[in-house]
């Protein structure tokens, strides 16, 4: 969004600087081509005015003339002849005499090139004679701003200020609901099915309003497919509990009804309602987790005595499997959170490690604050030594019932929800969590948690 505001921004900015630069060329060419060499200019009749009074009184009447002259108009006037003399006793300047050395190759009825500083008349006197009479051109505001030290310097200043204050404004104007259309889907991503834009969305009309009416559309779609979804599923669970609970009676009086003969079978039918049972209390964790039915209770723990009785629950199971648990550190972290919540989803994740890590080999696990991370300086990371997983595939382990099946297929056990809890428990936490294939072989997860975990 940053560089499609810098874009806008800058584009309009040049636009408008390459049209006021061409505006003010294109003015200054026609100022300079037009304005004071034009006939029937006003000082058409000062010159023959001061050839006539030249010719009559001699140059001490020119000088008064002049001398007039310069008073009204506040600037000097001069008459020279053809060879450059000046006739009034003045001293013309240097530009001036060039200049009438050009203007002497020139035709009598031929008009005189554009001067730059002054503006320079041919006069014929009745009598025949050619002179040159040489006055200051006025100057306007803007040429006199211009002609000082600070003039070019100081309107540059103000044609960057004015077209960046107006282009920002503009870029700002056309960006901001795409910004916030960015926000809500962002929202939207992480779970907040409540986000709309339309009514923030300060433009009345158009297409950027219609999108944003479009995206509060979508999004209640979603929210009505998830909300019924996540009821579904807590329905269907609390449904499926009643006839669990007659299946487990059903099996104690089969027990003692068929006696040893059919103990297997018993035993199979048991461990088989003790996994449907298990999934039950996930499929309620994870829709209580997502619909936030889930209650918080934040209390202040020590993490890292979690972090131990886990390992050591999970390594007294481990064994039996021919594997083990081992912590390699745990820093004294004191957190606030929900300690039950915390202590389900970093379980999951170790006994998910225990099913994948090879036998005779440990999962580790690790506990470490890092001060240089400003937001989340709470790291657990839990590795097994198993086959990992794709690349591709290791975003999408945090998603419900979602299964890699080259490497955990169900003959592995679990439901793919454990992951799932464990995402959205830390994620309730202000956490985050992702997963990477260790370098020498082997899945690690990652459990980001801050200093202190709230709602706010």
């Amino acid at each position: 969004m940053r560089n499609l505001f810098l874009k806008i921004f800058f584009w309009f900015w040049a636009a408008a600087l390459l049209m006021i630069g061409g505006v003010l060329l294109v003015t200054l060419l026609i100022t300079r081509l037009s304005g004071d060499q034009r006939p029937g200019n006003p000082f058409n009749v000062f010159a023959n005015e001061a050839a006539r009074i030249y010719e009559r009184e001699g140059p001490t009447g020119l000088q008064e003339y002049l001398k007039y002259l310069d008073e009204q108009f506040r600037r000097p006037s001069f008459l020279l002849d053809l060879t450059g003399k000046e006739l009034a006793g003045r001293t013309a300047p240097a530009l001036v005499l060039k200049e009438i050395q050009e203007l002497r190759k020139q035709k009598a009825d031929e008009r005189p090139a554009p001067r730059s500083k002054y503006l320079i008349q041919p006069v014929n006197s009745p009598s025949g004679q050619r002179y040159v009479f040489v006055t200051e051109m006025p100057q306007s505001g803007s040429e006199r701003l211009l002609g000082s030290t600070l003039g070019p310097p100081l309107v540059v200043l103000i044609v960057l200020l004015t077209t960046g204050l107006a282009c920002y404004a503009l870029a700002r104007h056309l960006t901001a609901p795409i910004a916030q259309l960015r926000e809500a889907n962002r929202r939207l991503a992480e779970g907040d099915f409540s986000v709309r834009v339309a009514d923030t969305i300060t433009t009345k009309r158009g297409e950027v309003k219609e999108l944003g009416l479009e995206f509060d559309r979508m999004a209640a779609q979603i929210e009505a497919l998830i909300t019924g979804q996540q009821r579904l599923l807590g329905d269907i669970s609390h449904e499926l509990r009643s006839p669990l609970t007659r299946l487990y009676l059903a099996l104690g009086v089969a027990r003692r009804q068929a006696g040893e003969a059919a103990a297997k079978s018993h035993d199979r039918i048991e461990q088989e309602a003790e996994r449907l049972n298990e999934l039950i209390g996930q499929l309620l964790t994870l829709t209580e987790l997502e619909s936030g039915g889930q209650q918080i209770r934040f209390e202040t723990f020590n993490l890292a005595e979690t972090i131990n009785n886990i390992a050591s629950d999970a390594d007294f199971e481990a064994r039996n499997l021919k594997r083990a648990v081992i912590v390699l550190t745990a820093e004294d972290c004191t957190i606030s959170g929900d300690e039950m919540l915390l202590h389900r989803a970093i379980e999951n994740v170790v006994r998910n490690a225990i099913r994948y890590t090879a036998e005779g080999t440990a999962v580790e696990i690790s506990l470490a604050a890092q001060s240089h991370h400003p937001t989340l300086p709470i790291v657990i990371t839990v590795r097994d030594h198993g086959p990992g997983v794709p690349a591709e595939a290791l975003p999408q382990l945090f998603q419900p019932f979602y299964r890699v099946d080259a490497a955990r297929d169900r003959q592995s056990g679990g439901a793919g929800l454990g992951l799932s809890i464990t995402e959205r428990a830390i994620r309730l936490h202000g956490g985050s969590v992702e997963a990477s294939n260790a370098p020498d072989g082997g899945l690690m997860i990652q459990i980001h948690l801050p200093a202190s975990s709230s709602n706010s």
